[in-house]
């Protein structure tokens, strides 16, 4: 992952489950440098058909509240979620128009 400031975080993902169009689950690995592994998730994306939208819901489960935190704070973990998701609608709205 690149961060605006030209920052590289090294980030390991392994998806597990694919059902389209219904869920995505995928474990994630990272920190700073290799090996350090102060990033760690277990992440469940679902998508339900709702009122003929789209409900998007993200879930991100961390083994303890300390790395948790520490993933909010250190790497600004619910702004870059919601700069994905803009990022998303905007792809998707563009895809509708063509």
């Amino acid at each position: 992952m690149h961060g605006p400031d030209g920052t590289d975080y090294p980030n390991e993902i392994f998806y597990e489950v694919i059902i389209p169009p219904e869920r995505i689950e995928y474990s994630h690995g990272g920190g700073d440098d290799v090996g350090v592994t102060d990033a760690q998730f277990h992440a469940t994306i679902t998508f339900e058909e709702e009122a003929g939208k789209t409900r998007l819901t993200m879930r991100s489960v961390f083994q303890t509240a300390k790395q948790r935190n520490h993933v909010v704070e250190k790497y600004h973990a619910i702004e870059g979620g919601e700069q994905h998701l803009s990022r998303l609608e905007e792809y998707v709205s563009q895809q509708l128009k063509e």
